[in-house]
């Protein structure tokens, strides 16, 4: 039976430090089968995320005191823990016995039922705990009235009942004799969280799957990998390899499947709609369960001449241009007003100069400048690269999300 609620009197009190930021991970776990062709069965093992934070407190000598004597007697014990990137503010001031609280709620999971810490972050007396009886985007009523007064701008924090990890380990350091700065890692219970977020709806398909198109933020690229999952070396003792083709494709490479192509990316997240819509998207792939459609965001192409609306075909500065296969035979036009056009390549000719005229499986329905154009992207079908993502918030409104994308076989 999980705990509940009024079980817990252990609230985490004190104010989160910004200056060093909130990461936010999401764990989920995906068991991947794969085949000797590349072909994948996912079988999803975690039903809800895994929600854990990574943060750091400043305390004053009141709440320092208070923090210590509880962190001895039960680091290890459930608490009740602000969830801080969900931290929203009173936009009018309440007395006491308050039950109805006039705040922005919108794209933070209220939910009813939940702790609410509401705090000044001042002291160990500037806080107080209540529990949310019902909401609207701009108000909380609470089970029962505040026990003080508070004015506006005061913090309001959905919290939820969390676990110090690696057995309750608190690493604290003193700045001065009676502030205490101590940095912690919190997992959340799953099946007992407001963390449980709602998938969202889909806005951009390909195909019938879910289509990326947020671009990344290239100053946080990470490493681009690419392996060929489905070849094996076998080498004799003088020296001499060999590559076995598993597969009887159509390649005439020395393997059959494309390979898989693994990226790290990051984007910055503007506002809680944006961030919002991250999170949503995360909850909606379940870790590496459920493939999508993403551009590889490099500029694969560039276009010779305009594209003329009506015809199937397009010129592009190319130079021993592959085959339209798997991997390369779907590629998407970002244009410059945050349009695109999706296409899949129905064959492809080298020119010999440079370039190769490429034709797509329906005409364009109206004619693209070169001017115009983005960037033209191959489009390849992908899964998270990792059960794990992470928010790195940077402040209540801004924060930048990371994950690690793998393309993989069409299948």
């Amino acid at each position: 039976m999980p705990t509940t609620y009024s079980q817990i009197d252990r609230v985490l009190a004190g104010m989160v430090d910004w200056a060093n930021g909130v990461t936010e991970r999401m764990e989920w776990k995906t068991d991947v089968l794969r085949k000797r062709d590349s072909s994948e069965q996912r079988i999803i093992l975690r039903d809800f995320p895994r929600m854990s934070l990574d943060f750091e407190l400043t305390l004053t000598r009141e709440q320092a005191a208070s923090f210590d004597r509880q962190m001895w007697e039960a680091s290890w014990q459930p608490w009740i823990v602000p969830y801080w990137p969900l931290i929203t503010s009173l936009e009018a001031s309440a007395a006491a016995n308050t039950t109805v609280l006039s705040a922005d709620t919108v794209d933070r999971c209220f939910l009813n039922g939940q702790p609410l810490v509401i705090t000044s972050g001042r002291g160990a007396t500037a806080t107080e705990y209540a529990v949310i009886d019902s909401h609207t985007n701009s108000t909380v009523t609470l089970l029962t009235g505040t026990a003080n007064a508070w004015g506006k701008g005061t913090y309001l924090i959905p919290a939820a009942e969390g676990f110090i990890q690696d057995g309750g380990k608190v690493k604290s350091s003193y700045l001065t004799a009676d502030v205490m700065n101590t940095k912690l890692s919190v997992a959340f219970n799953p099946t007992n969280s407001i963390i449980q977020l709602t998938t969202g709806a889909v806005v951009d398909t390909y195909l019938g799957s879910e289509l990326l198109i947020a671009e990344p933020n290239w100053v946080d690229a990470g490493d681009y990998e690419v392996e060929h999952t489905n070849l094996k070396y076998i080498e004799a003792d003088v020296g001499v390899f060999h590559l076995p083709d598993f597969d009887s494709g159509t390649w005439s490479h020395p393997f059959s499947k494309p390979p898989e192509e693994t990226l790290e990316y990051a984007w910055f997240l503007r506002g809680r709609s944006a961030i919002q819509s991250f999170r949503q998207f995360l909850m909606r792939r379940a870790g590496r369960a459920n493939a999508f459609w993403c551009p590889s965001f490099k500029s694969d192409f560039i276009l010779s001449s305009n594209v003329t609306g009506g015809t199937a075909t397009f010129t592009a500065t190319f130079n021993n241009a592959p085959p339209a296969v798997e991997g390369r035979r779907d590629v998407i036009f970002m244009l410059k007003d945050g349009s695109y056009v999706t296409k899949r390549i129905t064959n492809v000719v080298d020119n010999n100069n440079w370039t190769a005229t490429i034709t797509v499986d329906s005409n364009f329905s109206s004619t693209i400048l070169k001017t115009s154009v983005y960037k033209i992207c191959y489009l390849n079908w992908a899964r998270l690269g990792s059960d794990s993502a992470e928010i790195a918030w940077e402040h209540p409104m801004f924060a930048k999300g990371k994950m690690t994308i793998s393309f993989i076989p069409e299948l």
